[in-house]
């Protein structure tokens, strides 16, 4: 009896598709990686959104950081003082004051100032000073060893808080809460106490350690207050952290200098910066003044001892007058007495310049001897001799000794005494001013030595002027002399003047160009951004578990990777299989199934004699393969599939066939079923075995007991007519099927060589189609021992499950024993995710009912976008 499948015509040409030609390498690169992102794409948004929810989440529990800034315009150092030997200083003290003002000193004075060791906790986001007020922290609080003093409530005795200062200890933080009685005032406790340790009234004052604080009116309406005192250490430290000083613009050519500060209280941070920039200025200011006070002091001094010498030769010149009673010399000593005159105003003038000069060594030496270790050096004041301010040298050296003086102080502000550089800096200024010494000694030996050699020349004069009378000589000399200390006493008159007004300036070298003010938009965190940077790490890391996904998945999913791991051609691909509501066709389900072909008994309903002992001798089914739209693609793979199953037959059609696959959920079933209905359809008198003896189940697809079946037939317990189930698939077509029967704990035994033989004989010879469902291959062996007794067998894959060694394995199993394996059928493709594995799964999408006749639905014509017309 020859099989219902047509033949293959001439030649056997089969229809099944080839593969389309391989991609150049770096092609086929980018096309994996785009379409790795394509079929991962629900993964890759899923990871982002999450990203970004834990983002979102994050950020809006983060506490907000608010930045307070000032602008500090810093001026170079310039002096009212004419002459002053500041002005010779020619570098930037740009970046020493801002090193003054990062300095430990300036937090320490902030932090005595503002109190910044009492911190508030709870309630989070409400100001400190809106809960407390009047905070104070003691100066011994700079002593890291100072014991904490008695923490104590107004009106209340320092006893009653003894408890809360065990373990309180400056080196440790120390949390205490405040809780409001109802009625009036608070419960104070330390965090870790379960109960009260004292009472503090309503607008009460509490003290603890170093710290102490007053309660606003605000703080009566809060039901609880936590807040914390650290060490002063601590705080000083966190001001210097919170704190930065930068200069603003790309090329730093100004003078402004930007202070600023974070922290969780808006008020408090912009006091801080505040109060940093005001302490500074007023230091500035007073290290000025110091400075101007000492120059005026020097220049009163001086006056003083000038004055005494032009009083005393002012009296010597009357006192001449008087005792030698002159009035004018003749008129031919004229030239003579001139040329003595002049001499000898030159000596009067090295002496007094000599005697000056030595006077203020000695003085300068006895200061230098008496001043503090860093101290302003007193040689300085050597430059105030006229002729050692016109000296090169010693303004080179005074340029030197100012820079080495601002190089220690600037050291002082971050090191301490004993550090190697303030020592080198110090030695500096000491050789310094040992230069200076030596070269106003230097210049005090010169004059003496010009002393000498003008008395030598006097004597010269006094010889040929011994017939000139002595009197003139020493008249013009001592009316000489005071006109000499007078012109001096002016100079240093207006210097001190000047040093007095400048004195009472303030100093406009440094000045608050922008306060600070309280910022209403915190800086941190910052939810755009943060939520951008999710973003691209959410994207980063989808696609990388896209990848690794990937990398890891060892499933088929295409038809070449079939052929590669069978050496078989690919029959059929089978679409995944959607639900679809009887409702509408919006919606659509995800879940895979197998539909269940359920008969109904409509219109040849047959009598329980009829039935028979089986239950169902000729089930009359009216309707058991109807699709619906949603799976008409189905319906069309599986009529493909027949029609590549008998073009890949060849000359010899293939009467018996096997269906099994590598391992349990392959469906391998569905294919056989599905397959053997399309047959029916198609004409053929098709009959389907249940030869799964350990799990079979193509009865529940038909609603049809298991018993009695083929193992019943294969253990001669029943006739084969007995077990064979008809069902009605058209008014035309019927189906037949064999259930398992009973389920047998040995199958193999059942399936001998001599029983497989008589069963098929008869089959064969009624119909022209024989469909055997078996168990997977790779755990069982009846598939393998099944397969010898029939014509071709069909391995079935699943998209996404069956990996390539499980495939090649099965085929192993099926090669030892010699079957004839037709082919494979790769099932469940779900054509929108594996089209990005293979791209000719794109030409599956469009739905064929789409492509009807125009008779039946005038309507339903189709045309590509883009293009006129109908596709005929």
């Amino acid at each position: 009896m020859g099989s219902v499948l047509p033949s293959t015509g001439s030649g056997g040409r089969s229809l099944i598709a080839s593969e389309p030609p391989l991609q150049p390498v770096a092609e086929a690169r980018d096309v994996a990686f785009w379409a790795t992102l394509r079929r991962r794409r629900w993964l890759i948004l899923g990871s982002t959104l999450l990203v970004m929810a834990a983002t979102a989440y994050a950020t809006h529990r983060l506490t907000p950081i608010y930045e307070a800034t000032a602008s500090i315009r810093i001026d170079e150092r310039v002096s009212t003082l004419p002459m002053d030997p500041s002005q010779l200083s020619t570098r930037s003290e740009l970046n020493t004051d801002i090193e003054e003002l990062s300095s430990r000193v300036l937090a320490q004075a902030v932090a005595e100032s503002l109190g910044v060791q009492l911190q508030l906790v709870q309630p989070a986001g409400v100001p400190r000073d809106a809960v407390f007020t009047n905070i104070h922290v003691a100066p011994t609080a700079r002593d890291s060893s100072a014991a904490p003093s008695t923490a104590q409530a107004s009106s209340q005795s320092p006893g009653l808080f003894a408890s809360l200062m065990d373990g309180l200890t400056p080196s440790t933080e120390n949390r205490y809460r405040l809780v409001r009685r109802r009625g009036g005032g608070f419960d104070l406790t330390r965090a870790e106490a379960n109960k009260p340790t004292a009472y503090i009234p309503p607008l009460g004052t509490v003290t603890i350690g170093s710290v102490s604080f007053s309660l606003t009116p605000k703080a009566d309406s809060l039901d609880a207050i936590d807040f914390a005192v650290i060490p002063f250490a601590d705080a000083v430290e966190n001001l210097r952290r919170d704190r930065e000083v930068v200069r603003p613009g790309a090329g730093r050519e100004n003078n402004i200098v930007l202070l600023q500060y974070r922290g969780e209280d808006p008020l408090l941070a912009s006091q801080i910066v505040n109060t940093m920039a005001g302490t500074y200025i007023a230091r500035r200011q007073e290290a000025q003044r110091a400075d101007l006070h000492t120059t005026v002091a020097f220049l009163r001094e001086q006056l003083t001892k000038l004055s005494q010498r032009l009083a005393q030769q002012e009296d010597s010149l009357r006192s001449f007058r008087e005792r030698e009673q002159v009035v004018s010399l003749p008129d031919e000593a004229r030239n003579q007495v001139d040329r003595l005159s002049q001499v000898q105003v030159e000596r009067s003038q090295l002496e007094t310049e000599r005697s000056s000069l030595a006077e203020l060594v000695k003085s300068v030496d006895s200061d230098a001897a008496r001043m503090h270790q860093d101290g302003p050096s007193p040689y300085r004041r050597l430059l105030a001799s006229p002729d050692l301010i016109k000296s090169d040298i010693a303004t080179q050296l005074l340029t030197s000794l100012t820079q080495a003086e601002d190089k220690l102080a600037d050291l002082r502000t971050r090191r301490t005494a004993e550090d190697p550089d303030v020592q080198a800096a110090r030695q500096r200024i000491h050789d310094i001013e040992s230069q200076l010494r030596g070269i106003a000694v230097s210049y005090l030996q010169s004059v003496t030595s010009q002393l000498a050699a003008i008395d030598s020349t006097r004597a010269q004069y006094a010889r040929h002027a011994d017939r000139l009378p002595a009197r003139e000589i020493q008249l013009d000399r001592l009316q000489r002399e005071p006109k000499v200390l007078d012109q001096m006493y002016t100079l240093l008159q207006t210097r001190l003047q000047e040093a007095q007004v400048a004195e009472a300036m303030t100093y406009p070298g440094v000045r608050l160009v922008d306060p600070a003010v309280p910022s209403s938009t915190p800086v941190a965190p910052r939810p755009l951004l943060n939520l951008a940077l999710a973003l691209v790490a959410g994207l980063m890391l989808g696609a990388s578990g896209a990848f690794a996904l990937d990398h890891f998945d060892r499933a088929i999913h295409t038809r070449r990777q079939v052929q590669l791991a069978t050496g078989r051609p690919v029959l059929g691909i089978i679409p995944h299989a959607r639900r679809e509501s009887r409702w509408t066709t919006r919606w659509r389900g995800a879940a895979r199934h197998v539909r269940r072909l359920r008969p109904t008994h409509g219109g040849d309903e047959l009598s329980q004699t009829d039935r028979g002992e089986s239950g169902d001798s000729a089930v009359s089914v009216s309707d058991v393969l109807r699709p619906a739209r949603n799976l008409s693609h189905l319906s069309e793979s599986y009529a493909r599939l027949a029609i590549n199953l008998v073009f890949a037959q060849g000359e010899r059609p293939r009467q018996v066939l096997l269906v099994t696959s590598p391992l349990p959920g392959d469906g391998k079933t569905t294919i056989a079923c599905n397959l053997a209905l399309t047959l029916a359809l198609r004409g053929t008198k098709v009959l389907l075995v249940d030869a799964d003896l350990r799990r079979g189940r193509v009865h529940m697809l038909f609603d049809a007991p298991r018993r009695p079946g083929l193992s019943d037939v294969l253990a001669g317990a029943k006739p084969l007519s007995s077990v064979i189930r008809r069902v009605r698939v058209s008014a035309n077509a019927e189906l037949s099927f064999i259930a398992t029967g009973q389920l047998d704990a040995n199958p193999p035994q059942l399936l001998g060589v001599d029983a497989v033989r008589k069963l098929l004989e008869p089959l064969r010879a009624e119909f022209d189609t024989i469909i055997f469902d078996t168990a997977p291959l790779n755990i069982v062996s009846d598939a393998a021992l099944l397969s010898t007794h029939v014509d071709g067998v069909i391995v079935v894959a699943r998209a996404g499950v069956t990996e390539p060694g499980a495939l090649s394995f099965a085929m192993e199993q099926l090669d030892h024993v010699q079957s004839d394996v037709i082919g494979t059928v790769l099932n469940d493709v779900e054509l929108d995710r594996d089209v990005y594995y293979d791209g000719t799964y794109a030409y599956y999408v469009q739905d064929p009912e789409s492509y009807v006749s125009n008779q039946d639905h005038p309507q339903s014509n189709w045309s590509r976008p883009g293009r006129g017309g109908t596709d005929g």
